[in-house]
């Protein structure tokens, strides 16, 4: 990369009109990012233009760091942080275009840590937008999607101050879909810092009917396994019955009767696995029904394997009854589609599948093991459980406990 330094006399101490017209004027020209990053000069290195090329493709400001620069008044670096992201948002990039890949890469480099720093909630909508493109920011910060609800984090509650303040940030963004990519994201974090009441304060702020109705679910179903881990089981059978769906309450359900179980109330434990069981058969999806039957089978398979054939038997008949169902498909999951185009999946059943079950059907009846597996109508399936539970059986095999 040739890299061109050119020195031009620019007043040091902009006209704040002058730079608020400007930035006005990025919200309604065409996108092109190094209008950015050519007024980003004014605002953090005046009186000095540098600019690098590669593949004909301009850098306005390669090698300087505006984060490293004294910051303008903060009347003038909101707009300017607002206007950038509505820039960087409208600036569409065909895979062929590589030079410009980089230029957002470059734009999104330079403008993180000001995002990061100045306007944390736009922050997360920018980090949300460089995990499409691959990109992992500077210093650490980073375009992942988000964690999984397993996740563990130290609770950190917000104040009704930050909360507010939070909220007032992500409501002067441009338009509705960053606004909502905004609030899906902050809600995530505040599940991921333990923080339930601040989720959902976030979360019903977004626009569109289903995100907001999947994440208010989702932050449900989290309140309900922080109440199981923090022993208040009968609040978790509560919000379970009040917001979640029949499948995800069936999975809460058999949750509780695990620790109604290690409470020695084996009565209490059999209760809630029978509703689990009864939520499971009222789910009108045939594939999301089968989800639910094999996460109910893989817990019961342990100790109770002929309830376990049964649940199994129901599972079998409604994956035959689907239209495609994989060994991928099996995981009950949440799914986000956001409305920047971020897919996220958590997975609600970690190590439940058809496979994980096998081994302890087939070692109380392998007969019985292998009938079942053989009426799966799934070439792919009927095979990798047929070899599953034959697996089991081998001489010197070690037995499933």
């Amino acid at each position: 990369m040739k890299v061109l330094q050119t020195q031009r006399t620019y007043n040091t101490s902009p006209l704040p009109n002058l730079v608020k017209h400007e930035i006005k004027g990025l919200k309604e020209i065409a996108p092109d990012l190094n209008n950015v990053l050519y007024l980003g000069l004014y605002l953090f290195y005046p009186g000095q233009m540098i600019i690098g090329s590669s593949d004909d493709q301009m850098f306005v400001s390669e090698g300087l760091d505006f984060n490293a620069a004294k910051p303008p008044p903060l009347v003038l670096l909101r707009p300017y942080l607002q206007a950038s992201a509505d820039v960087l948002q409208r600036s569409l990039i065909t895979t062929n275009q590589s030079s410009s890949v980089r230029l957002k890469h470059f734009a999104l480099r330079q403008l993180q840590p000001l995002f990061e720093r100045y306007d944390p909630p736009l922050a997360i909508v920018m980090r949300t937008l460089s995990a499409r493109f691959g990109f992992d920011g500077p210093s650490g910060i980073s375009g992942r999607p988000l964690s999984s609800p397993n996740a563990t984090a130290s609770p950190t509650a917000s104040t009704t101050a930050e909360l507010t303040d939070k909220i007032a940030a992500i409501e002067r963004l441009i338009d509705a879909r960053s606004r909502d990519e905004g609030f899906f994201a902050a809600a995530k974090n505040a599940i991921d810092g333990g923080d339930i009441e601040s989720a959902r304060s976030l979360a019903i702020r977004i626009s569109d009917n289903e995100l907001r109705k999947s994440t208010l679910e989702f932050i449900a179903f989290s309140a309900a396994r922080k109440a199981i881990e923090g022993g208040e089981l009968d609040e978790a059978e509560k919000i379970a019955a009040a917001h979640l769906s029949q499948a995800r309450r069936a999975v809460i359900y058999y949750q509780l009767a695990h620790s109604w179980a290690d409470r020695k109330d084996i009565a209490r434990a059999a209760e809630l696995v029978t509703s689990a069981i009864i939520d499971a058969a009222k789910t009108e999806n045939k594939a999301e029904r089968a989800r639910v039957y094999i996460y109910l089978s893989a817990g019961l398979a342990k100790q109770d394997a002929l309830r376990a054939f049964e649940i199994l038997g129901s599972a079998v008949k409604d994956i035959n009854a689907s239209e495609k169902f994989q060994l991928s498909d099996e995981q009950l999951t949440f799914e986000f589609h956001t409305p920047l185009g971020n897919h996220y999946v958590f997975s609600l059943g970690q190590g439940a599948s058809i496979l994980s079950i096998m081994p302890y059907l087939a070692r109380a009846d392998f007969n019985r093991t292998t009938s079942l597996a053989q009426s799966l109508r799934s070439d792919q399936l009927r095979a990798a459980t047929i070899i599953a539970a034959c697996r089991t059986m081998l001489p010197g095999k070690k037995q499933a406990q």
